[in-house]
């Protein structure tokens, strides 16, 4: 295997390191281990998958891994691999598309060889896929917390700011943190909110008019009865232009987005009783809250991940089940609309999702129940049917289907022993035919079918094992 190191020098503003970066660019490089953070569209026909992977290069750090990933094939394009130096482990939290139509990762990092307790870091990293890492920069190293970022935006002058908070490594109270940066990161300023009594966690951040932005942030103190704040930020300077609490009961929302009517929605958790369920809050741009809900009744106690405006409007999450991945749609007023479960692995983690123009879902997630960190694409129809999964580290290898593409007769014949079962499925998630067999091969017959795209779902001992594509031409 090739390995393309190109040497990066590191400035770095708030000044701790001195250490060069580097970045490696390699094609399906082996992984020991990863955990998938990130599911981003590219295009229609391209994704991305950000991970923070441990490669087998004798680096006892974590790196960021991206993959740029074909969609109907789930073939893997390309790798980057980026750590600033060795022993540095780096988890991708958030991400934008900058002013340049680069990604920038908001990237949550520990330098286990710093002294002492205060480890953890601010991270931001601008990725061109055609030159590589362009810039990075680590924030929070001297301030005697452990940072933990959560959540990126970009405002109108080109800087970025930052959301999320720090942890005393020996009180373990929490203060909120929102930084500024330039856009080519250097700091420009920090706004923090700390109680001495009690954790205050920020969360969320979402670009404003006039360069300016909304930090949205929670208190642990019990007589709030768990009500957020709300802060409208003046980018230039970090000053307050007003704030309000949100007055709802135990929420927690860890993530948002700005909609197409221009108000903030806040996707999240509420604590019912010490069980959580998925909550959803529209805020207007002047902090009035225009609606919330939560869904203890309609979908029980699950808990959510990420979630996505929908094309029509309304809003999707991934939400992690018990223990299986679910889908979960509500249309714009929060009004639940369907959920789907996905009985794929056992304790298989969603992570992150979008929708495609055709109204199609992607999901992500990985299982690591078995420390072997799996990571899985999900692809559903509309409507959240099931049409693929395919594993980027799977059992496909286990699995052949040939003649393919085929005018007739399309074979599957499989490495494993035990009773297999096949669904072949259309681009809907329609099932079409289902055979089964005690041996290690079966047969479906679909000359008399459209020409087009389709899958071979195929379990073994009634668990799914493997999707397979299948050209009718």
């Amino acid at each position: 295997m090739r390995l393309i190191i190109l040497f990066i020098i590191l400035h770095i503003s708030l000044s701790c390191y001195t250490q060069d970066g580097y970045f490696i660019k390699y094609e399906n490089g082996p992984i020991d281990n990863e955990s998938a953070t990130l599911l981003i569209k590219l295009n229609e026909e391209r994704l991305v998958i950000a991970s923070t992977a441990d490669p087998d290069d004798n680096d006892p750090g974590w790196h960021l891994q991206v993959r740029v990933i074909d969609i109907e094939t789930g073939t893997v394009d390309t790798i980057f691999n980026y750590s600033p130096y060795p022993g540095f482990r780096v988890i991708p939290e958030e991400y934008i598309f900058n002013q340049k139509g680069n990604l920038v990762f908001a990237c949550r990092s520990r330098d286990n060889n710093l002294p002492g307790l205060i480890q953890g870091l601010f991270m931001l990293v601008e990725i061109d896929f055609d030159e590589g890492v362009i810039w990075s920069e680590i924030y929070g190293g001297n301030q005697f917390l452990n940072w933990k970022v959560t959540d990126i935006a970009q405002l109108d002058d080109g800087g970025y700011v930052m959301a999320g908070y720090g942890d005393h490594p020996e009180t373990f109270r929490a203060q909120a943190i929102l930084l500024k940066a330039s856009a080519t990161g250097d700091s420009l300023w920090v706004h923090k909110i700390h109680d001495q009594d009690y954790d205050v966690r920020a969360f969320t951040v979402e670009k404003g008019e006039n360069n300016t932005c909304y930090f949205q942030f929670g208190s642990g103190d019990p007589a709030a009865q768990g009500k957020i704040k709300l802060e409208h930020i003046d980018g230039n300077d970090g000053s307050i232009i007003w704030d309000k609490n949100i007055p709802l009961d135990s929420p927690l929302f860890f993530k948002s987005l700005t909609n197409a009517r221009g108000n903030i929605v806040l996707g999240g958790n509420r604590n019912i009783n010490n069980k959580i369920t998925p909550h959803y809050a529209e805020i207007d741009p002047l902090g009035n809250l225009v609606w919330a809900k939560s869904y203890e009744q309609a979908l029980g106690f699950y808990h959510a991940e990420q979630f996505v405006e929908t094309n029509d409007g309304g809003y999707a999450m991934c939400v992690r089940g018990s223990p299986y991945p679910v889908l979960f749609v509500v249309d714009r007023n929060g009004k639940y609309l369907f959920e789907k479960t996905y009985e794929i692995e056992n304790y298989m983690s969603p992570t992150d999702l979008f929708q495609l123009e055709d109204g199609s879902f992607m999901i992500m997630g990985y299982e690591g129940a078995t420390q072997e960190f799996s990571v899985w694409l999900i692809k559903t129809s509309p409507e959240g049917d099931l049409v693929s999964i395919s594993g980027i580290e799977s059992n496909q290898d286990l699995i052949t289907v040939y003649p393919n593409p085929t005018s007739s007769i399309v074979r599957v014949k499989t490495s494993f022993v035990g009773k297999m079962k096949a669904n072949l499925v259309d681009m809907k998630g329609a099932i079409l035919q289902t055979k089964s067999s005690d041996s290690s091969d079966l047969d479906f017959d679909i000359a008399a079918m459209p020409n087009g795209i389709y899958y071979v779902n195929i379990f073994k001992d009634q668990v799914f094992f493997a999707s397979k594509k299948v050209v009718k031409q």
